[in-house]
């Protein structure tokens, strides 16, 4: 029978990229020998705090391993710190917020109106210019609002008109109405 150490150390590292993070870490306490193994292998080592982070890796990105993981655990220092690499001043001109959304980078709220949704994508890196805030009017009176940039670029608004309460999926880049999901209206009790 056989021996994981009589394969070479990069093919070993190989068949490590097909486990679980959570595999990883379980190889990695079992023997010195696969401990070396993914402590070499810069790959392993990011994918594993990846894992850890409760994070996904983003395939369009152009940076390589070495930066992706460099970048992830300064970001992870950041949060176990509450010290953030750096802050940014946004002015913000609607004085009064009744509902708020943060997600996948994106800030959204709107006033006391209610009768329009701003939002702003929020700077990623210190040197990026102070973004401007965009607006997305609504018809009927906000009830409230949802997004899920990074998952699906959809942004879910809930409006009442009378007795009427209805609901409306459309992306959140282009502001083009789902398709795929009818527009749904709720006859509110009273």
């Amino acid at each position: 029978m056989g021996s994981l150490s009589h394969l070479p150390n990069e093919l070993v590292a190989h068949l490590l990229t097909f486990c679980s993070f959570k595999d990883v870490l379980s190889c990695q306490a079992t023997c010195r020998f696969l401990r070396e193994i993914i402590a070499a292998s810069c790959n392993l080592q990011y994918r594993t705090e990846l894992g850890i982070a409760g994070l996904e890796d983003n395939p369009q990105c152009n940076l390589s391993i070495p930066d992706r993981l460099s970048l992830l655990r300064s970001r992870e220092r950041a949060w176990a710190l509450f010290k953030p690499n750096f802050t940014t001043e946004i002015p913000v001109q609607h004085t009064s917020v009744v509902v708020y959304e943060l997600s996948g980078g994106s800030y959204m709220l709107s006033g006391m109106a209610r009768n329009s949704i701003n939002h702003l994508r929020l700077p990623s890196t210190p040197n990026q210019a102070i973004p401007h805030w965009s607006h997305i009017p609504v018809t009927d009176e906000l009830l409230d609002f949802g997004l899920a940039a990074t998952e699906h670029d959809l942004t879910a608004v809930l409006t009442t008109l009378g007795s009427l309460i209805s609901s409306i999926l459309s992306f959140f880049l282009t502001r083009c109405v789902h398709t795929e999901t009818p527009m749904g209206v709720i006859r509110r009790s009273k």
